[in-house]
């Protein structure tokens, strides 16, 4: 998840801080998954991304993540 939300924020992206992740089910090794990431809030210097790790059914694992701008 950090790494795809990384994507969001290019090359000078860095993580800081997970502010919260959740982990609700496992994913059998051979089941399909979809991880996707969207940027919640800008604050100076910085953004959040609120990630998610989908199975077959449901979410199987969330997580808020700070991100900070490297110059």
């Amino acid at each position: 998840m950090a790494e795809l939300a990384a994507t969001l924020g290019g090359p000078r992206a860095r993580l800081v801080a997970v502010e919260r992740s959740v982990f609700r089910r496992r994913v059998a090794p051979h089941a399909g998954i979809v991880v996707s990431a969207r940027r919640t809030r800008v604050a100076a210097g910085g953004f959040s991304v609120h990630a998610s790790v989908t199975g077959s059914t449901d979410v199987a694992a969330w997580a808020i993540l700070r991100f900070e701008d490297v110059r």
